[in-house]
């Protein structure tokens, strides 16, 4: 079968043309469509598995033998059960509960569903959704969801720009982007990390938003002299006089490093600037976010036990550094409240652009 497809549906047809196109109008049609092509169970159970072993049958041993391990069984909708894989005694599937969960979760933070589908004979299930269409790239970012019934992922979920339809653009993404996203195991604690999971993709999927809105105004606020130098030192602290050795030789490494960092073209935004033009916000957002867990060479820094720390929008302390950078701007109302809004929701209300980019300016000198 081709790139190992299995059944489901898609917004919109695939290069191997295998799936079912449809369309999705909320988290429950994106359920519907995938339980009902029997690309998602309805049920998982972990069944002992039995050896029959007739050679047995005249020395009056019991030939039915307990073989070591589980068999993963699903039932579905619409087609027979199918028998998934053999599992060790510690694993833990995804109960069809908790996929729905987090299908809804994604869904009610704004993502906009794109595929219900499995992989491998059902082994594999995925759930895809779009985030952002960013116009002047023509690149689109998407969340993905995918989990496997034979051990051999974990429970993922992420972000990625690479559009997920098969065996083969599931490995490119994973390659591309896996590093970034939440990886669970299939342990007796599965469900309530799921449960946590719901938070971030909430969180992640909102927050991804209006940091793609807040980076629009940042592409258009130049940053020179002085305001670029209180805008550095906010992002990267001078130690201080009583700092030990140390901490002072971290902090005055981090700030040489983060020069470095905006000297990369791929820090740049336009990546080549014409010779003269000025440093942008933007410039130094994509200095500040890439020194959260990269060095300046693009290599991932190591965790403890040397894990990759989990460093996407939506988890880990890049979503940290991206929350500390956001901000909103305080807006007065005719009736002379101030409300706080966010920067696209400031210009839609009537603000000046210019105005509320000075005040993107202020607000990151003054509260990173």
């Amino acid at each position: 079968m081709t790139a190992n497809f299995d059944r489901g549906v898609l917004d919109r047809s695939s290069w191997h043309g295998m799936e079912e196109v449809g369309t999705f109008t909320d988290a429950n049609s994106m359920i519907e469509h995938g339980e009902r092509t029997g690309a998602w169970p309805v049920g998982v159970w972990l069944c002992p598995l039995m050896v029959n072993s007739w050679d047995l049958v005249d020395s009056g041993i019991d030939s039915r033998l307990a073989a070591p391990g589980k068999a993963v069984v699903a039932i579905y909708r619409r087609h027979e059960p199918r028998c998934l894989a053999t599992v060790g005694d510690r694993y833990k599937p995804t109960s069809p509960d908790d996929w729905r969960s987090l299908v809804h979760a994604a869904v009610e933070a704004g993502a906009e569903p794109t595929g219900a589908f499995s992989l491998q004979n059902g082994t594999k299930v995925l759930a895809t959704f779009e985030i952002d269409d960013d116009k002047s790239t023509g690149l689109k970012t998407y969340l993905l969801l995918a989990d496997s019934f034979d051990g051999s992922t974990k429970l993922i979920c992420g972000f990625t720009t690479i559009r997920v339809v098969c065996c083969n653009t599931l490995s490119v993404a994973l390659r591309r982007d896996g590093k970034g996203a939440a990886q669970l195991k299939h342990t007796a604690s599965l469900s309530e990390k799921i449960g946590y999971l719901k938070e971030a993709v909430t969180d992640g999927v909102k927050s991804g938003r209006s940091i793609v809105e807040l980076y629009e105004t940042c592409r258009n606020t130049p940053l020179k002299g002085k305001a670029f130098d209180s805008a550095f030192d906010k992002l990267f602290p001078k130690p201080a006089d009583d700092d030990s050795k140390t901490a002072q030789t971290l902090a005055h490494n981090r700030r040489a490093e983060a020069v470095e960092a905006m000297s990369l073209e791929e820090n740049n935004d336009p990546p080549y600037k014409a010779a003269g033009s000025p440093t942008t916000l933007a410039d130094l957002v994509n200095a500040a976010t890439w020194m959260v867990d990269r060095d300046t060479a693009g290599n991932h820094k190591k965790g403890k036990g040397g894990s990759d720390p989990l460093n996407s929008l939506l988890f880990g302390s890049r979503a940290k550094r991206l929350q500390e950078i956001q901000h909103t701007v305080e807006v007065m109302l005719a009736d002379g409240t101030v409300e706080p809004m966010t920067v696209t929701d400031a210009i839609a209300a009537g603000c000046d652009e210019k105005s509320v980019g000075r005040a993107t300016l202020k607000a990151m000198l003054e509260d990173l």
